[in-house]
């Protein structure tokens, strides 16, 4: 007869903030729209909101879809979910109708929670194919307070294993087809205590979080990490250059995360150096962080930006500097128990300082993309997880990020496929043929841009092109500029030479 092992119990990334709320239950955990809450207050919001979603039976394994601004409804219902070993996805609140109604048609979620705010628009009625409860904010806070507060709480906090599910964070794929990575509660464990550790964070640290929740930056390496150090966050529902110079004038903030874009906008805005003054720790994610910047910003604040690097489907963390191991440039080493090879075309290591596709190994790397398998088995071999990204060790071991493989555009932080955005114009009648692409516009960002051949005998104008994509996606996957063109250069297989166009707008420019 064969033995039966039992399975192993990994803590439920929800018991973080229950355990906060037993440790520091009376100290301030959020500031939102003015109000503090803490540790203590934040634990019986949760338990009270579970629920609410256990009794609309909630189980072990269901999605629950959120398309909420950066709030304390978010952390609540985020933590509920979970506690319930529910899989939460959040969805951005800048994408629009149909980009939304692909991600819900995918997960066929069994909740999907809203600020009603975000698509007032009655051309903005989500519609998609699944029997799923809705649930909008004035629904869910009445007359100022949470309709669930009338409920007893929920005490019990489920059980899961190494490989239990928590969260699918949904990104447009290369084939422009929404793609949901699939990440456990062993990869948010590990990548928040890595967070913790590469910031040396601890219960007296404060932060301003105003990069999405539905982001995994945002999500799990502050507001997860905030939440296992037992610090304390102000959140912006949305990010505004005078809100966040309003909050860094008045509170006192140790810490700050953000992506290059708002590192080269406050470089080029902020006239009141002094708002730093207490800021200890300074963090750049999401892509590439130019040498120029960092280099103006250590020589204007006297400290540096440390940089990290990962990818959604690494939870996001693989690399960090070391605090007080500056390295100008570079990614830094791999963080705890993940393993990072740059490798040649056939999968084999290459030797240091030869470029090749940075290649992740470790328990931060994804179960996989939902609902995807051949795109997961194109990514994930034999443990490996394979970047897209170019990358490069040096001979002291550090990392460096050279070039992507991936024909992808970073907007701000975000990143944009360009055939989302061609499958997108190609809706238009008129249009034959269109090729998108990124240029650099200023220091690490990129600018998006688009080529198109009308079919013949048609006039269209760019304005048109702008304006469809306006109502169709998010308005950082929007084309700034539309040329028309009686040809687009391919290789003699048809393929688009992206390469070209690019060193043409370029050269244009120049």
């Amino acid at each position: 007869m064969p033995i039966t092992l039992p399975e192993i119990v990994f803590m439920n990334i929800s018991r973080e903030l229950h355990n906060q709320s037993k440790i520091n239950g009376d100290k301030l955990f959020i500031t939102d729209l003015g109000t503090d809450f803490t540790y203590g207050e934040a634990e019986k919001l949760v338990a009270q909101c579970a629920a609410m979603l256990h009794n609309l039976g909630l189980t072990k394994g269901d999605r629950v879809a959120t398309q909420l601004f950066n709030s304390i409804d978010f952390v609540v219902i985020y933590n509920a979910v979970i506690r319930l070993g529910g899989i939460i996805v959040p969805i951005g609140f800048t994408l629009k109708t149909r980009e939304v109604e692909e991600i819900l048609n995918d997960c066929q979620p069994t909740i999907f929670i809203r600020h009603h705010s975000i698509t007032q628009n009655p051309e903005q009625r989500i519609q998609f194919d699944t029997n799923t409860i809705i649930i909008e904010d004035e629904q869910l806070v009445q007359n100022g307070t949470w309709s669930f507060l009338q409920t007893a709480a929920h005490e019990g906090i489920v059980d899961v294993s190494e490989d239990t599910p928590l969260g699918i964070l949904y990104s447009s794929g290369t084939t422009g087809e929404a793609k949901g990575v699939l990440l456990s509660h062993n990869n948010i464990r590990t990548n928040m205590e890595a967070a913790k550790t590469c910031y040396e964070i601890t219960p007296l640290d404060r932060t301003v979080l105003f990069l999405p929740l539905s982001h995994c930056f945002g999500l799990n390496a502050i507001l997860n990490c905030i939440t296992c150090a037992g610090a304390s966050m102000i959140i912006m529902r949305k990010f505004s250059p005078p809100a966040l110079l309003d909050i860094l004038q008045r509170d006192t903030i140790t810490m700050f995360f953000a992506v290059p874009f708002i590192y080269n906008l406050l470089l080029k805005d902020l006239t009141d150096d002094s708002v730093f003054d207490n800021t200890i720790y300074f963090f750049s994610a999401a892509s590439k962080l130019a040498l120029e910047t960092e280099i103006s910003w250590e020589n204007r604040f006297n400290r540096p930006i440390y940089q990290g690097y990962g990818l959604t489907e690494t939870s996001p963390f693989a690399t960090y500097v070391p605090r007080g191991k500056y390295y100008p440039g570079s990614i830094g080493i791999p963080v705890a128990n993940v393993t990072i090879a740059i490798t040649d075309e056939m999968h084999q290591q290459v030797p240091v300082n030869t470029v090749g596709e940075i290649a992740i190994k470790g328990p931060n790397v994804m179960l996989g993309y939902y609902n995807k398998p051949e795109l997961t088995n194109q990514v994930l071999i034999y443990g490996w997880f394979y970047s897209g990204d170019v990358g490069m060790y040096d001979e002291n071991g550090l990392l460096y990020i050279v070039d992507r493989i991936k024909d992808m555009v970073i907007v701000k932080g975000e990143n944009v496929y360009p055939s989302e955005v061609e499958n997108i114009i190609l809706e238009l009648p008129y249009v034959d043929e269109v090729a998108v692409y990124g240029i650099p516009d200023t220091l690490s960002e990129e600018k998006v841009r688009a080529r198109i051949v009308l079919k013949k005998d048609v006039t269209a104008n760019e304005e048109d092109i702008i304006q469809h994509c306006k109502k169709n996606l998010a308005p950082f996957k929007v084309p700034s500029v539309v040329r028309f063109v009686s040809s687009i250069p391919k290789s003699p297989s048809g393929k688009v030479l992206k390469r070209l166009l690019r060193e043409e707008d370029m050269a244009s420019r120049n």
